[in-house]
């Protein structure tokens, strides 16, 4: 995660429990190579938290992961 943490510019990465599942379905030997991913920037809104932002890090279903670009989505 520490790549994630370089990109969005934050300490503090959450990871969606569905991605946390679908990594792991296939056991330990066969976890996927590729997977596409969302990396979502949000203000962190609990009370005396270090970090004001932190990053939400979810899978996105795909039909196939080969050849995908990178695709940045301004809100």
């Amino acid at each position: 995660m520490g790549a994630v943490a370089d990109e969005q510019g934050t300490k503090d990465v959450r990871v969606d429990p569905q991605l946390n599942k679908k990594v792991w379905e296939r056991g330990i030997k066969t976890v996927p190579h590729r997977m596409r991913l969302r990396l979502s920037r949000k203000r962190n809104d609990e009370e005396g938290a270090a970090e004001k932002l932190y990053t939400y890090v979810e899978a996105v279903n795909v039909k196939d992961v080969k050849g995908l670009q990178t695709v940045v989505v301004e809100a």
